[in-house]
């Protein structure tokens, strides 16, 4: 998956880029949350959706039915709480089964992209005084 993260009017842009096939990826679901503190329930989810999280391609077709040599772009957005303070956040992204709950498993391709807890840690972001976003890494 290629990530491409745009910050504007208090939200970030995720365009998350799948590359297919996912075998055993079965319903998976999206996250994207943004953290203050890594240890701590995420400050903002995506949009949209109570819990927070989002079907891959709008739903229209599961992770477990990409084919080999699929690319499909997918965008997420997270818009951050006018309340929360300036800062420092991290962005992270991950995908887990609908119906069990568990996470899958990541792996980072590319050194900047940070593993943990099954999720990929693939931006960090600065929420200004005045309320912009800049994607710091």
């Amino acid at each position: 998956t290629n990530v491409t993260i745009e910050g504007q009017n208090g939200a970030i842009s995720v365009t998350l880029d799948w590359l297919g096939d996912a075998p055993g990826a079965g319903d998976g679901v999206v996250f994207v949350h943004v953290y203050d503190r890594i240890d701590q329930p995420p400050v903002a989810p995506i949009e949209g959706s109570p819990e927070g999280v989002a079907r891959p391609m709008s739903g229209v077709l599961p992770p477990g039915n990409w084919l080999p040599g699929l690319i499909a772009d997918d965008v997420y957005t997270v818009t951050l709480p006018d309340d929360l303070p300036p800062g420092t956040y991290r962005v992270a992204i991950g995908l887990f089964d609908s119906r069990t709950g568990q996470r899958y498993p990541v792996t980072s391709l590319t050194p900047d992209m940070a593993v943990d807890a099954d999720r990929l840690f693939v931006a960090t972001i600065e929420k200004t005084p005045g309320g912009e976003i800049v994607i710091t890494e």
